[in-house]
C-alpha cells in the first residue's frame, strides 16, 4: 500500500521493491497486477534499468497474452538502450501495429534503431511517414536528408535539402554548412 511513496523521490528503487513483493505475493487482484508489472516496467526504464525493465515488460506481455503497446514501447526503448537494435525494431513495430497513433517519439526510436543496424532506406520511409505530418520540421528534413546520403542516395538527399531551401527553411549559415557537408561526402 506504500510503494507509492518512492515514486515521487528521484529514485524509483523504494516502490519497484514494494511493488514487485506484492507482485510476488499475489496479493493484488488481476487486473491490478498486471497494470502495476506494467508501472514496475516504465519506472525500471525510467530508473536506466534497461535490462530489468525488458525482462519485466517481456513478462508483462507473456502473461497478459496481449498485445498493448504500451509494453512493446518499453521493450523497445529497454532494447534500444541495450543495444539490441533488432528486438528493438521487433518490438517498436508490435507498438505501432497495436497502436499505429503512436507518439512521433516512438518513430523516431525505430529510425534510430534502422540507423544503427545500417538500414538506411528504412529509416527514410519512417521519416518521411513523420514528414507528412510535419511538412516543415527542418530537424526531420536534415535527419532525412543524411539517411538517404548514407544509403548513397545522394540525389534524394540533394531533394530534400532543396525543398528545405524552396520552404524557407534554411535560414542559417550553419544549415548550408550542413547541407555542404552531406552532399560533399
Amino acid at each position: 500500500g506504500y510503494a507509492w511513496l518512492g515514486k515521487d523521490t528521484e529514485s524509483y528503487g523504494n516502490a519497484v521493491v514494494h511493488l514487485t513483493r506484492a507482485i510476488d505475493e499475489n496479493g493484488l487482484s488481476n487486473n491490478t497486477h498486471y497494470q502495476v508489472m506494467l508501472q514496475i516496467a516504465q519506472m525500471q526504464l525510467n530508473s536506466e534499468k534497461y535490462a530489468d525493465a525488458f525482462t519485466t515488460a517481456q513478462r508483462y506481455l507473456d502473461e497478459t497474452q496481449s498485445e498493448d503497446a504500451r509494453a512493446y514501447i518499453v521493450l523497445g526503448n529497454s532494447a534500444y538502450r541495450e543495444e539490441k537494435f533488432a528486438e528493438s525494431i521487433d518490438a517498436l513495430k508490435k507498438a505501432l501495429a497495436a497502436k499505429p497513433d503512436q507518439d512521433d517519439n516512438v518513430l523516431k526510436l525505430l529510425v534510430a534503431s534502422y540507423i544503427e543496424l545500417n538500414k538506411p532506406l528504412e529509416a527514410a520511409t519512417l521519416l518521411e511517414e513523420l514528414l507528412v505530418k510535419k511538412p516543415s520540421d527542418k530537424i526531420l528534413l536534415q535527419n532525412l536528408a543524411s539517411v538517404y546520403q548514407q544509403a548513397d542516395q545522394d540525389a534524394k538527399a540533394a531533394e530534400v535539402l532543396g525543398r528545405m531551401r524552396t520552404a524557407g527553411l534554411m535560414t542559417t549559415a550553419k544549415d548550408y554548412e550542413v547541407a555542404y557537408r552531406l552532399l560533399a561526402n
